[in-house]
C-alpha cells in the first residue's frame, strides 16, 4: 500500500522523531527522479530513512519500492523550509542525504544541517567533473579512470569537503551508459560505508 504523505505539516515531521529508532540520528533524504538509490540503500542497511522530501509530484515515475515507505511531496521551497526547520528538533543528531535532488540548496538551507550529496565523477583528480553528466565529460575527455565522492553540501555545486571518496580505471570498451552503471554500484558502496559509520550510533 502506497504510504505517500502529500500534505505535509510540522506534525508530520514531530510524528517521526517521536518513532525514530533513538539508538541513530533522524535520517533525512531528498529526491527528484526516482528514488532508485534510496530504496536500494535501505536495503542495504536494513533499516528505511525517518523521513522522505521529494519535489516530483509524479508518483508513476517513482521506483515501485517507495510504495511501502512514507514519502512527503512538497514544492523546493517547501523542502528547504522543512530542512531548516529539523534544527528545532534536534540538530545535533540529524543526517540529511540528497540522491539525485535537482535543485541547489540556499545558503541557510545547506548550512542548517549536516547534509552530503553523492558525485559520479572524481572530481578529486579531475575537478573539471564538476557539475551536469560527468559520466559523459569523462568518456569525451578519454580519462583513464574516474569514480564517486560523497560531500558536504555548500550552496556552490560540487564544492564542499569530500567526506568519502572511491575511483575506477574506464576501460577502452566503456560508454557513458556502461559507465553510468559502474558508478552507481560505486555510489552505494560509498553511501553504505558513511551511513553505516554515521546513523547506527548518535554520535
Amino acid at each position: 500500500m502506497n504510504n505517500v504523505v502529500t500534505s505535509f505539516t510540522t506534525s508530520t515531521v514531530s510524528e517521526r522523531y517521536a518513532t525514530q529508532d533513538e539508538l541513530r540520528p533522524f535520517w533525512v533524504c531528498l529526491f527528484s527522479q526516482t528514488g532508485s538509490e534510496i530504496v536500494r540503500l535501505s536495503e542495504e542497511l536494513g533499516f528505511e530513512p525517518d523521513l522522505i522530501l521529494t519535489n516530483n509530484f509524479k508518483k508513476e515515475t517513482w521506483h515501485p519500492g517507495l510504495s511501502d515507505m512514507a514519502v512527503s511531496i512538497a514544492k523546493h521551497d517547501t523542502i528547504c523550509t522543512i530542512v531548516e526547520n529539523l534544527a528545532n528538533y534536534d540538530d545535533e543528531s540529524t543526517v540529511v542525504t540528497l540522491h539525485g535532488y535537482l535543485r541547489i540548496l540556499p545558503r541557510s538551507t545547506a548550512v542548517s544541517q549536516e547534509i552530503y550529496n553523492g558525485h559520479p565523477g572524481d572530481i578529486v583528480k579531475w575537478p573539471q567533473l564538476k557539475g551536469k553528466d560527468p559520466q559523459a565529460k569523462a568518456i569525451a575527455m578519454k580519462l583513464d579512470s574516474t569514480g564517486c565522492v560523497i560531500h558536504r553540501v555548500t550552496p556552490e555545486v560540487d564544492e564542499g569537503d569530500i567526506v568519502r571518496h572511491l575511483a575506477i580505471k574506464i576501460s577502452e570498451d566503456d560508454t557513458e551508459e556502461s559507465l553510468i552503471l559502474k558508478l552507481k554500484e560505486l555510489s552505494i558502496t560509498l553511501w553504505v560505508n558513511i551511513l553505516r559509520n554515521r546513523l547506527t550510533v548518535c554520535v
